[in-house]
């Protein structure tokens, strides 16, 4: 995802980029969840991946508040219209994020409110 931000990023910068990419936010359906939802992931590269860093280390804890937080960005599918493929599939899990932030929910995770905060980002960030 973040290589693909980039490549945009730096077609936008030097190229006319309807020439190059489809138009922004596409349509998406994974495991049956969000489907017909936009993906506005394009919109938060830098803070999904802040709050990525923060809430599993990149994937590397995928289980936390005693088992009640889920996948990539913790996510609490017992509250949620997520599965648990969803939250432990990084592509699913990040797009239904962005969708909550999008949707001005982003303060449900401390991470966001953190990330927006740009002395909380830690220093190896990205």
């Amino acid at each position: 995802m973040r290589d693909y931000v980039k490549q945009l990023n730096y077609l936008s910068e030097n190229t006319l980029v309807s020439n190059v990419m489809p138009v922004l936010p596409y349509k998406f359906d994974v495991y049956g969840v969000l489907t017909g939802e936009d993906d506005y992931r394009y919109l938060y590269p830098d803070l999904l991946d802040c709050m990525w860093f923060l809430e599993s280390s990149r994937g590397q804890n995928m289980i936390g508040d005693n088992g009640k937080a889920i996948g990539h960005f913790q996510i609490h599918i017992d509250k949620h219209p997520v599965s648990y493929e969803c939250a432990m599939d990084y592509d699913c899990s990040s797009k239904f994020t962005a969708q909550m932030i999008h949707e001005g929910k982003g303060y449900l995770w401390t991470a966001y409110r953190l990330c927006q905060n740009d002395s909380a980002i830690p220093a190896t960030k990205f």
